[in-house]
């Protein structure tokens, strides 16, 4: 995130196969200290689920979120509460804070903030920090061994699966 967050409230997931281990969410600061480790039950093929967070930061210290999907999987939407600067200096793993409505920011990652469509099979990085204040980077398993040669995150229409790839349909 540009800015520190207080909160992540919650994620939109797809497809995590059946019975896969080691499935998480990733809460970190600016120092990629984890604030928070939230694992992912693995639900099966068309799949989908809501992975609510309790983990609040106050001050905001919420700088990045990185998933692991040990198969398959997908992120199709998750909703944050933007900082709220009068908050007093204090972090809490176990407090639930109210984030009002005008603060929430809910990302579906079918349009950009300016309402620009996003295709599908396009791929992304800082197409949402203009208007969402987030980067996005995906990086993959080649033969059990992460490749982060480039950036692999991409939108895919659940809806429309391409490439045979119809596990992943909504």
């Amino acid at each position: 995130f540009s800015q520190p967050i207080p909160k992540i409230i919650d994620m939109g997931i797809l497809d995590i196969e059946f019975e896969s281990d080691g499935n998480a969410v990733e809460i970190l600061d600016s120092d990629s200290a984890i604030l928070e480790t939230v694992p992912i039950v693995g639900l099966g093929d068309n799949t989908w689920q809501a992975v609510p967070f309790t983990f609040t930061s106050n001050p905001a210290a919420i700088s990045l979120l990185r998933l692991w999907f040990t198969t398959s999987g997908a992120l199709t939407s998750f909703k944050y509460c933007y900082p709220d600067t009068d908050d007093a200096p204090t972090i809490s793993p176990t407090v639930e804070a109210a984030c009002p409505v005008d603060q929430q920011v809910q990302v579906d990652f079918d349009t950009l903030a300016d309402g620009t469509v996003v295709e599908p099979g396009t791929f992304i990085s800082d197409d949402f920090k203009p208007g969402f204040g987030f980067e996005v980077v995906g990086v993959r398993r080649v033969n059990g061994a992460l490749d982060e040669s480039a950036n692999w995150a991409r939108i895919f229409d659940s809806s429309n699966p391409t490439g045979g790839d119809l596990d992943l349909g909504s």
